[in-house]
């Protein structure tokens, strides 16, 4: 193997270390949407659509954290079953990654939180009857620090006290909803454009050296 495939090997090296990050970056995306404020959003919201997209961000980045790794194994082994494979598997990667980055920019939350408000008026009418509704209704106002759908008056309109979950915040939880969504969207999209770009070079770096192999 002459210089110039040398280094095309070890940039090939270097981009897969770099898809191996960004598939954590993903892992941690999903894992974060299903724990601590995300969980709290199902009882209100589609809870299967919520944790759904998230089990699918963790199973993919896990993926491509399996992906890297054999990779790397199939360049500095020389082998090009192996280097085959890894072309076949992140060219699926690729187009699943790359979806998602378009849903995650282009369609965002609105999926997730279409009809948000209105569930959230019906379910503040019951916030005094049932104690369920009532312990959600706490965990949102002291996590999102936020009161009421629109703000703390929405309880005045029920003939509610203000419960001591809303403290001194006078902001409406509806639309810190809306943002908690809406920014981890973009946030899956931005880390999905740059995985993707990574997995087309490594594409184009893993046919490269497969082919070096082959002469």
């Amino acid at each position: 193997m002459n210089c110039c495939e040398s280094i095309i090997k070890y940039l090939f090296g270097l981009v897969t270390l770099a898809i191996f990050l960004g598939g954590c970056g993903l892992i941690g995306v999903g894992a974060y949407a299903l724990s601590n404020d995300g969980a709290t959003l199902g009882y209100f919201i589609d809870s299967d659509l919520l944790s759904g997209t998230a089990v699918v961000m963790i199973a993919v980045g896990s993926l491509i954290v399996v992906v890297s790794f054999f990779g790397c194994c199939g360049a500095f082994k020389e082998s090009r079953c192996m280097l085959g494979t890894f072309f076949g598997l992140v060219l699926v990667l690729f187009v699943l990654t790359a979806a998602g980055a378009v849903a995650g920019f282009v369609l965002g939350g609105d999926a997730i939180t279409e009809g948000l408000e209105d569930i959230l008026n019906d379910s503040l009418n019951n916030y005094a009857k049932d104690s369920d509704t009532k312990n959600a209704w706490d965990d949102v106002q002291e996590g999102f620090e936020c009161c009421g759908v629109n703000g703390p008056a929405d309880y005045n309109a029920r003939g509610i006290p203000k419960p001591d979950s809303c403290g001194a915040n006078t902001d409406g939880c509806y639309q810190k909803m809306v943002d908690f969504i809406d920014e981890n969207s973009k946030l899956f999209g931005a880390v999905a454009i740059v995985v993707a770009l990574f997995l087309f070079l490594s594409m184009i770096f893993s046919c490269s050296i497969r082919g070096s192999i082959a002469s």
